[in-house]
């Protein structure tokens, strides 16, 4: 259920961290099942927000939706948790769903140019610049990309002008 908290509130690297770390899940099918649906969400979000490629972002939630549906088809006796992390990660999907909606109707009623190049900067903004978990990379991720202090520094507050 943390993972899946963690992909609510947009932090899609610590989900993925979790989720591909090679550890065994263990549990029913249904739980690997899920896992398994909770990895797609997360790609689709890296896919989305790191790569900017939409298409691979709507087929990864094409797979976690197709994968949702099998689960909840053949629903044995699950716990209560089981239930809540079903509920939760199908309300994820129509959302990241509608998220994806909502850039194809953008793009696909605006002239080319000038208004995508305003968007991309727009998400840029968001997904990267201003991204808590951007800014705020694990140790672990500091440590692979070799930051130091110094210059984790640069991306904060700190550094906005007066």
């Amino acid at each position: 259920m943390p993972i899946a908290q963690a992909l609510v509130r947009g932090d899609w690297r610590t989900a993925i961290r979790h989720l591909f770390s090679g550890q065994r899940l263990g549990g029913t099918a249904e739980a690997a099942d899920m896992a398994k649906c909770l990895r797609y969400v997360a790609l689709s979000m890296g896919a989305q927000c790191a790569a900017s490629n939409v298409a691979l972002a709507k087929k990864h939630l094409d797979n976690a939706a197709d994968l949702l549906c099998s689960v909840a088809t053949r629903r044995q006796q699950s716990s209560y948790e089981m239930h809540q992390l079903r509920q939760l990660t199908a309300l994820l999907l129509e959302r990241e769903q509608a998220d994806l909606a909502a850039v194809h109707r953008t793009f696909s009623t605006c002239a080319k140019g000038r208004q995508e190049l305003v968007q991309a900067c727009a998400e840029y903004l968001i997904w990267v610049a201003n991204d808590p978990y951007t800014v705020l990379a694990p140790a672990d991720d500091q440590e692979l990309l070799e930051w130091t202090t110094t210059s984790i520094s640069a991306f904060g507050p700190s550094t906005a002008p007066t």
